[in-house]
């Protein structure tokens, strides 16, 4: 709640009620009315403007008494001015971006409640009174107008680069360049002010110095796995082209684990020699129970937490924690979808692979609070405290480097949901760790309690030896070469 803001009789009841009757709503807005004029909506939620990474407020500086009727619960891009949000929520998504401030910080929050699986709703029988809205009005009780359009431009800056899908950053960034300069430019003919168009350069400066913490913030909202269900399932090495993470294959390259592993999701049986073939998980929209149970518990085991769907193949309306539409498509967020990376203290040691298999995909099987390893780990575990801030944040995500922090409660196992493969190597504040088979296929080490920096590297040894080969004729072929010159040369 801002501090400029006046709560009516049982407003805060109103806006926490949404919360608490629908599991799916993480945040609630609540209706902001102007403080002065007390019929005047300010701001009811609004929808994002991509180019500009700004809001279109619904039903803003309407009439309240004739829009009254039409108000309802509807899903929003929220403000912050007097906003409910869920704990469980937080201890997800984390708090507002430390460095948004003023503008398009309560946007990129909605955002990321959002991407999360929750929804962010109006909740309209809550009335709140709120004074500050516009530049002008800022300007007046004392805001810096340099910082206001620095704020703007910069703000908008990071939030395509952090949120949006690579095309999109290409497309948009552009256009958000266009309008900040030119808002600044109209500052400029309008008022005679140079702040403006000072502070938007500024701005853009700002996101060049500060552009790896952007990065690293990206990471944390990219690096999800989306999966196509029926005519909405992505065609092979399509989403490699898109920056999206596929759990499919990528032809005609797979792990034999892998497939073991997709092939036991179909088919509910271990095959010791399979024959050549492209791995792929099954699509059907509608499968039987039995492989819908196995799919989605692959599915969680790859931390795949958005699904695509047709509708016309399935209705939206049988749909559950859908977070976009369009005409044709729907997605919905997987919360049954482990972390890419988590922590646990419970684990079996199983040798067979069949055994392994049977063990993973049976439904009484705990597999949030549990993974199996092929051997037995060295170190102790006791229970953690509090998991939900007890698990670890992946600091850059790529080809052949994952970077992570933890800050365990007491020594733990850390799993990644990427696939064990010779080459990978793990340090631990850049001590090298062993590398453990997860799940099957994936990776895990033991960490101890406290902060650690983790890093997994691709480093295989026969890189190297092939480069060291490749150094070796090189030498030897400039050698012959000076050799077969100097025999050419006639004697003096």
């Amino acid at each position: 709640m801002d501090n400029d803001t006046e709560v009516q009789k049982n407003s805060i009841n109103e806006l926490i009620r949404p919360l608490i009757k629908n599991q799916n709503i993480g945040a609630a807005q609540a209706l902001l009315i102007d403080f002065e004029d007390r019929n005047l909506i300010q701001m009811a939620g609004g929808h994002l403007i991509p180019q500009a990474i700004w809001l279109m407020g619904f039903y803003e500086r309407r009439n309240y008494k004739e829009i009254k009727s039409r108000l309802e619960e509807t899903n929003i891009i929220a403000i912050s001015a007097a906003l409910a949000v869920k704990k469980e929520v937080l201890d997800k998504i984390g708090g507002y971006d430390g460095l948004l401030h003023n503008y398009t910080d309560d946007l990129d929050f909605s955002w990321r409640i959002w991407i999360s699986g929750y929804r962010v709703v109006l909740a309209h029988q809550s009335i709140i009174f709120h004074y500050t809205k516009s530049i002008v009005r800022r300007s007046n009780i004392g805001a810096n107008k340099f910082d206001i359009y620095f704020q703007l431009a910069k703000n908008s800056f990071r939030s395509i680069l952090k949120n949006y899908e690579i095309f999109n950053v290409i497309k948009y960034l552009p256009l958000s360049l266009f309008v900040n300069i030119s808002r600044a430019i109209l500052v400029l003919i309008r008022r005679g002010e140079f702040s403006a168009l000072f502070a938007t350069f500024y701005g853009i400066w700002w996101n060049f110095w500060n552009l790896p913490d952007t990065v690293a913030n990206r990471i944390k909202t990219q690096n999800t796995r989306f999966f196509g269900i029926g005519q909405a399932a992505f065609t092979p090495n399509v989403a490699t082209v898109l920056h999206l993470y596929d759990p499919q294959y990528f032809h005609p390259l797979y792990i034999k684990r892998y497939r073991d592993l997709l092939e036991y999701a179909n088919n509910g049986k271990y095959i010791i020699n399979l024959p050549r073939g492209e791995p792929h998980i099954r699509t059907e929209s509608n499968p039987n129970p039995s492989l819908e149970q196995r799919r989605n518990r692959l599915l969680a085991l790859l931390g795949v937490s958005y699904l695509i769907f047709s509708k016309e193949e399935i209705p939206i309306s049988k749909a559950q924690n859908v977070i976009w539409e369009n005409n044709n498509r729907y997605i919905t967020y997987n919360d049954k979808a482990l972390p890419r990376v988590f922590l646990t203290r419970k684990f079996d040691v199983i040798n067979s692979e069949v055994e392994i298999l049977k063990k993973l995909f049976d439904p009484k099987f705990d597999v949030k609070n549990n993974v199996i390893l092929e051997e037995t780990p060295s170190f102790s575990f006791f229970p953690s405290d509090d998991d939900a801030k007890d698990q670890p944040v992946i600091k850059k995500y790529s080809e052949n480097e994952v970077d992570i922090t933890t800050n365990a409660t007491s020594n733990a196992i850390l799993v990644l949901s990427d696939n064990h493969y010779p080459g990978w190597k793990a340090y631990v504040d850049d001590n090298e760790t062993k590398v453990y088979r997860a799940n099957y296929t994936f990776r895990a080490i033991e960490i101890p309690k406290g902060k650690h920096a983790i890093s997994f590297k691709y480093q295989p040894v026969s890189f190297y030896t092939g480069s060291a080969i490749s150094a070796i004729a090189l030498f030897a072929l400039v050698l012959i070469f000076f050799v077969k010159i100097k025999k050419a040369k006639p004697d003096c």
